[in-house]
C-alpha cells in the first residue's frame, strides 16, 4: 500500500510540474485563444552554406550545441552565438540537444546542461544508443528556458531560426542505425513513454515556445523524416503558428517522395488533416502555403550535371531559402548564382520560368492499406509546363520582352529559328507569348524576362 501511494504521489508531482510548464506558454487571458503568428517579411531569401565554421562565407546555417550556450540550468554562455553572428550577413540560427554521433561506443550523442535528467541508455541486439528524457517534464522546462532565452538576445537579429527537435534537429527521437530501430527499442523498457511524450508534449510544446520567443523572426521547422502521421501533424501544427517547413532530405529524388492513397490520388492541403493515405517526405512542402527552406542530404556528388539536378529538384517547390553542403558551392557556383534571383518569389515577383526534361526511377509503389509512394513523377517545372511540343506559362507571365535559353541534344526549332548540334543557345524576343512551340529535342527550357 505505501509504495502505491508513493508511486501516485509522484505521478501527481509530475502532472503538476508539467501543468505549471503549459500555463507559462498561455496567453494573458486563458478564455481566448492566441492568433497565429505570421512570419514577416525579411531578407531571408538566398543560399547558405550549411554548418559553416571557416566563415568563410556571408550566409550560412550554425551548428550550436545547447550545452555550449548552457552548460548549467539558467546560466547561459552567449559568446560562440554573437562571434558567428559577426561573421555572417545572413545566418539561420540552430541549437542542438541530440546528433547522429558516437558516445563511447553508443549511437547518438545529447547535448544538455549538467543537472538534467541523465539520459535512457538502451541495448539492443548487442548495441548500444543514448536518448534524451523526452518524456521527463523537467527536460522540457529546461528547454522552454533555453528557447525563451535565446529569443529575448536573438529574436530581430538573425535571419531565421530553426526550431530543432529531435535527432539533428529533425521530427525524429531515434533513427536506425547499426541494424537497430531505436524508435521500436525504446518501448518495453525504462524508455517506454519516451516516443508518445515526444510526439505529443516534445514537438508540440517546443514549437509554440519557438514561435513565442521569436515573434519578429522567421521560424522554420525541420521536418523531413517521421512518417505519414508526424508529417501530416507537424505541419498542421507549423501551419497555426505561422511556422514554415524545413526539408533537409533534398537529392535528386527518392522512393517516399510522394504518397498515395488507395486510389492513387493526392494528398492536397483542403484534406490534409483526414487524409486516409500515405504522405511523402515532400508532400508538405509540394502543398504548404508558407515558406519553405530546402537542405541537401548527405551524400557523394559525382558530378556537374547531378549537383544540378538536385538543385533543380528543390527549387520546384518555390523555397524562400536553401542550404547546401561545401560542395555544390564548388561543383555548381554558376547554377546556385543562376537561381537565387527565384527564391522567395511569386509569379508577380519572379525573373521567369523554366522547364526541366527527367524521368523519375521511381514509379508508384502500394506500400501498405492506404497507399503507396513514388519519386517525384515527371518534368521539374517552375511555372512552365511542357505537353507535346507546346509550352505554357503559367497564368498571369508572359506577354512581355524575355530571352529564351534552351540546353539541346540535336537540332531544335522554335520562333522561326533552327538551333543545330547540342549545348546552349538563347533567343531575345520583344514579346513573350503565354504559349510557345519548341521541337527537337530539348532538356531545359528558360524564359527569364529582360
Amino acid at each position: 500500500m505505501k509504495e502505491q501511494i508513493e508511486k501516485i504521489e509522484g505521478l501527481v508531482v509530475d502532472l503538476q510540474h508539467e501543468i505549471a510548464v503549459l500555463k507559462t506558454m498561455l496567453p494573458a487571458d486563458p478564455s481566448v485563444e492566441p492568433e497565429p503568428i505570421v512570419i514577416p517579411p525579411s531578407g531571408l531569401a538566398a543560399h547558405y552554406l550549411m554548418h559553416d565554421s571557416s566563415c568563410t562565407y556571408k550566409n550560412a546555417t550554425s551548428l550550436f550545441y545547447w550545452s555550449q550556450i548552457e552548460p548549467s540550468p539558467g546560466q547561459y554562455n552567449w559568446e560562440r552565438v554573437d562571434n558567428w553572428l559577426a561573421q555572417h550577413e545572413k545566418s539561420l540560427l540552430q541549437v542542438y540537444l541530440h546528433t547522429t554521433a558516437m558516445t563511447g561506443g553508443a549511437n547518438f550523442h545529447v547535448w544538455q546542461p549538467s543537472g538534467a535528467p541523465v539520459p535512457y541508455k538502451l541495448s539492443s541486439h548487442g548495441k548500444i544508443a543514448i536518448i534524451p528524457c523526452y518524456d521527463i517534464s523537467y527536460l522540457r522546462t529546461l528547454q522552454m528556458n533555453m528557447i525563451r532565452a535565446m529569443g529575448a538576445r536573438y529574436d530581430g537579429k538573425v535571419t531565421g531560426v530553426i526550431a530543432t527537435l529531435g535527432l539533428d534537429g529533425e521530427t525524429q527521437l531515434a533513427k536506425p542505425a547499426e541494424g537497430v530501430d531505436w524508435i521500436a527499442a525504446c518501448y518495453g523498457t525504462v524508455a517506454n513513454a519516451v516516443p508518445h511524450r515526444f510526439a505529443t508534449r516534445w514537438i508540440p510544446e517546443t514549437l509554440t515556445a519557438y514561435a513565442l520567443a521569436f515573434p519578429t523572426t522567421p521560424v522554420f521547422v525541420n521536418m523531413a523524416p517521421g512518417g505519414t502521421d508526424m508529417r501530416r501533424k507537424v505541419a498542421l501544427q507549423a501551419e497555426g503558428l505561422g511556422i514554415g517547413l524545413k526539408n533537409s532530405g533534398l537529392w535528386e529524388d527518392a522512393n517516399n517522395h510522394w504518397g498515395y492513397n488507395r486510389q492513387g490520388e493526392q494528398p492536397t492541403w483542403e484534406g490534409w488533416d483526414d487524409w486516409p493515405g500515405e504522405i511523402g517526405s515532400w508532400d508538405p512542402m509540394r502543398v504548404f502555403g508558407g515558406q519553405i527552406i530546402t537542405e541537401s542530404a548527405y551524400g557523394a556528388i559525382y558530378s556537374v550535371e547531378q549537383a544540378r539536378d538536385v538543385l533543380l529538384a528543390g527549387l520546384v517547390y518555390h523555397p524562400t531559402a536553401m542550404v547546401w553542403h561545401k560542395e555544390f558551392y564548388e561543383k555548381i557556383p554558376d547554377w546556385l548564382d543562376w537561381s537565387e534571383p527565384y527564391l522567395g518569389v511569386t509569379k508577380a515577383t519572379t525573373p521567369g520560368a523554366w522547364w526541366r526534361k527527367r524521368e523519375s526511377p521511381y514509379p508508384f509503389q502500394k506500400t501498405s492499406s492506404k497507399g503507396g509512394f513514388s519519386g517525384h513523377l515527371g518534368n521539374f517545372e517552375f511555372w512552365l509546363r511542357r505537353e507535346d511540343n507546346m509550352f505554357y506559362l503559367a497564368g498571369g507571365l508572359g506577354i512581355t520582352p524575355a530571352t529564351l535559353r534552351i540546353l539541346h541534344s540535336g537540332t531544335v526549332k522554335l520562333f522561326g529559328k533552327t538551333f543545330a548540334g547540342e549545348g546552349w543557345d538563347s533567343l531575345a524576343l520583344s514579346l513573350m507569348p503565354a504559349a510557345f512551340t519548341v521541337t527537337g529535342p530539348v532538356d531545359f527550357v528558360e524564359v527569364r524576362y529582360a
